[in-house]
């Protein structure tokens, strides 16, 4: 009787040598996994800026003016159908364009209320994020957490306990901030003045109590940034606590809505907190390698280099010479 054949198995070496070459494999794959990732990342990014744009365009359509960029930080939308998206308007772009890029259930949350009922609704509303606004690079409009204890006017609670985020800042101008404090004390003083508090100077599209048209911008709607990626923390992303982060997005005229092209765009970068020197909390900017999507007042898209000509970058924040 023949004796059994043995039985084959692998070695441990020849083992070893499939693992490895599994993790070469890997290795080489994942670079390119990444970059496909990332570019239908940074895609997506492009078409939320025209998504904004085409809203933009669209109540420069319907009222005469791009949406304006409202009163201060301590100020939201508040009574849409009754004071508009122009100068009378204390929150932002962001809120006032909502019904002009199909969220017309968040804008018209409260109608009807009184006074106090819509204070109610704008302390959920700020709570409320569009997917849209955010790149999808970097996160999800969260709700994030209200970790200043950042308080608003025509709010109740006056501090909500969490706060929608926007990863897109319209263009004020190519002077030096994009903030000009709280605004007005009161809604009479917001309505009727005196607006001592307004920024002098703005030299960009959408700025405090801005109602600018696009006969408003001489070198030409080509030539002039009308929104972009503003530049963030990335170890701050989803705390809220960075000071270019940290308001929501519904709020009137300030850093986190508005930027500006005083200094050239930045990547984002970890661990960088506001400065008054190198001030990356006033700077457009993106998580994307190559550049920063920018949306210019024609409806295009750009991919600006991080490399750019920082006095042509310059002369892009202003709507005139």
């Amino acid at each position: 009787m023949p004796l059994p054949r043995p039985r084959r198995a692998f070695t441990l070496i020849e083992l070893l040598v499939v693992v490895a070459i599994v993790a070469v494999l890997i290795g080489l794959l994942l670079p390119a996994v990444q970059k496909v990732r990332e570019t239908a990342s940074r895609t997506r990014c492009q078409n939320n800026l025209k998504q904004i744009g085409l809203g933009m365009h669209h109540v420069h359509d319907t009222q005469g003016y791009f949406p304006s960029g409202g009163w201060g930080f301590r100020w939201v939308l508040h009574d849409p159908q009754t004071y508009g998206v122009g100068r009378r308007q204390g929150g932002g772009w962001v809120g006032s364009m909502l019904p002009y890029v199909e969220q017309e259930g968040i804008y018209n949350l409260g109608v009807g209320a009184t006074p106090a009922q819509m204070r109610v609704v704008n302390a959920q509303r700020v709570a409320v994020p569009v997917p849209m606004y955010n790149c999808p690079t970097r996160r999800t409009g969260g709700p994030y957490p209200n970790v200043g204890g950042n308080d608003y006017r025509e709010c109740d609670p006056t501090t909500p306990p969490l706060m929608a985020r926007c990863d897109y800042a319209a263009n004020a101008g190519d002077h030096q901030t994009p903030q000009n404090g709280q605004g007005p004390v009161d809604l009479d003083q917001g309505l009727n003045g005196p607006f001592t508090w307004v920024q002098g100077g703005a030299t960009g599209v959408v700025y405090q109590r801005s109602q600018t048209r696009i006969a408003d911008i001489p070198n030409g709607t080509t030539n002039v940034f009308l929104a972009g990626e503003k530049w963030m923390d990335s170890a701050e992303y989803r705390t809220g606590a960075h000071g270019g982060d940290n308001e929501t997005m519904y709020s009137g005229y300030n850093n986190d809505v508005n930027r500006v092209t005083f200094n050239p765009p930045m990547r984002d970068l970890p661990n960088t907190p506001a400065n008054t020197t190198t001030q990356p909390q006033f700077r457009f900017g993106s998580a994307h390698p190559g550049g920063v999507n920018m949306l210019m007042c024609d409806g295009s898209v750009r991919l600006v280099e991080f490399a750019v000509d920082p006095a042509v970058w310059k002369a892009m924040g202003r709507r005139a010479q």
